[in-house]
């Protein structure tokens, strides 16, 4: 059986698009085919790991070209005659509901975002309101034509109240952190990913600098890099002027391979999502999971979702992120009280392992293709 991931705005080897979800569907024994806006020199299609690639036009920003990226969705989707497509934004879901009334085949809904807010934050403030309503009702209407509706966390699920919604958190494989190598306690505290001022940038180094003060031996990492060119002259400048340079470290960005032994050599793992989009407020990223399969106690913002898991598993200290003095608060107090933050660690750790690892995902994944091609 042949099912078609169709993509408008992800590249072709995203971690949860190919990763995790295709990756695993070729493991279960469907033949899978991801059709995805190609990358770098990317003009044919290939195999990868058991997974086909088909390239369309490059992701570019613009109506029109996004409007020629769907043509291509819908022109190769077609002829590869699948049986069940699984679109991943609301665009390429009216793809697949296209190809579904055409070819009689099946298609699931796959969200990653809260989309109305996210898009309706692109436009003008007088706007905003009507853009939001026009893809809220567009997304609305061709999710009612999916045969499965997968999310990527529950908040984000109750928005899709007509179908039963699975919720697929974006969660690690456990094998990439086994087995667990912890070494003693350290001052080393981590931000994993791509940082900017709406993920916490400023509010990071400012914590830093008060930190500093009361341990001087502390040392604040990033496992990826700026996600903004333009912010690189400022954060220099401010790590300068606070002396801060043998403190704060941007690794840049590591094959995904390296970034668990990166994880498990940290003492704690930071997240400081601004609570600027609706989007941020509910979501749940990838590093919380990261952070608690690397037995990392963490320092989260008290967001619904995060907050929520974080307080149900124990695993760490909830904070205002828009406070630099909480966020060095908290820190301060898990680096000075070691047995306490390891205990927090342990306890995320044990919650990866039974319930929040992909391994427990891809039951759920397969529950759900199970039903939809029966």
């Amino acid at each position: 059986m042949k099912i078609c991931m169709l993509t408008s705005g992800h590249h072709p080897t995203d971690n949860r698009i190919f990763h995790r979800e295709a990756k695993s569907l070729a493991g279960m024994g469907y033949d899978v085919v991801v059709v995805a806006p190609s990358e770098g020199d990317m003009k044919d299609a290939v195999e990868e790991e058991g997974v086909q690639i088909v390239p369309v036009r490059p992701f570019r920003r613009g109506w029109v070209r996004r409007l020629g990226i769907l043509w291509d969705l819908l022109r190769k989707g077609f002829t590869l005659r699948a049986h069940v497509y699984h679109c991943h934004e609301p665009e390429s879901l009216w793809v697949g509901v296209l190809i579904k009334a055409l070819r009689g085949a099946r298609a699931i809904y796959d969200v990653h975002e809260h989309w109305p807010s996210l898009i309706a934050d692109h436009f003008r403030a007088p706007l905003r309101r009507g853009a939001f309503v026009l893809v809220e009702i567009l997304e609305r209407f061709a999710s009612r034509r999916a045969d499965g509706l997968f999310a990527v966390s529950g908040a984000l699920g109750t928005w899709y109240n007509r179908k039963p919604v699975e919720v697929l958190y974006n969660c690690p494989p456990l094998r990439l952190f086994s087995p667990l190598r912890k070494g003693p306690p350290g001052r080393l505290v981590v931000y994993e990913g791509g940082i900017s001022p709406d993920r916490g940038l400023l509010v990071f180094l400012e914590a830093l600098r008060q930190v500093r003060a009361r341990i001087p031996d502390v040392r604040f990492q990033v496992v990826g890099d700026l996600k903004g060119g333009e912010d690189r002259e400022w954060v220099e400048e401010f790590v300068r002027r606070h002396g801060l340079e043998p403190h704060f470290e941007l690794t840049g960005w590591l094959p995904y391979s390296e970034v668990p032994g990166r994880l498990m050599e940290a003492d704690i793992g930071v997240i400081l999502f601004q609570p600027l989009l609706y989007n941020n407020l509910i979501g749940v990223p990838n590093k919380l999971f990261e952070y608690m399969a690397a037995a990392l106690p963490v320092v989260a913002p008290h967001f619904p979702e995060m907050g929520r898991i974080v307080h149900e598993v124990g695993c760490g200290v909830l904070v205002n992120p828009t406070d630099p003095e909480a966020v060095a608060h908290a820190i301060v107090r898990l680096l000075s009280h070691p047995e306490e933050a390891q205990r927090m660690g342990k306890q995320g750790r044990r919650a990866v392992e039974e319930r929040y690892c992909w391994e427990r995902m891809e039951e759920k994944l397969a529950r759900v293709y199970d039903s939809v091609t029966l």
